[in-house]
């Protein structure tokens, strides 16, 4: 039953899923073409959509340049909203809990 369930998944869903069990942490863009080769970026516009309109999170993208600006990656991560304060309407996002490595700079 849970494979055929996970079968019916959307690709959106799978994302979702991938970004949750993933959070804070720098994502090459070629590692999430497992939601569709030609049509990921999409999925992931509409997924950052809906998680900023319901207060849930942000993806964001980063595109450093390596190797002597010769090499340009597509860097993307999901962070989580965290309440300002008990009384607060707006929630923030949440910070690093750990250092981002090279592609923090």
């Amino acid at each position: 039953m849970k494979a055929e369930l996970d079968r019916r998944k959307t690709n959106t869903e799978r994302l979702w899923e991938f970004f949750q069990q993933h959070p804070r942490e720098w994502i090459e863009a070629r590692d999430l073409e497992f939601a569709g080769r030609q049509a990921w970026r999409t999925r992931l516009s509409e997924l950052r959509r809906r998680r900023e309109r319901d207060n849930l999170g942000t993806i964001e993208n980063r595109v450093p340049r390596t190797n002597g600006g010769r090499t340009v990656l597509s860097l993307y991560r999901f962070l989580p909203y965290r309440p300002e304060g008990r009384d607060s309407t707006q929630p923030t996002p949440a910070l690093p809990l750990f250092d981002d490595g090279p592609w923090s700079r």
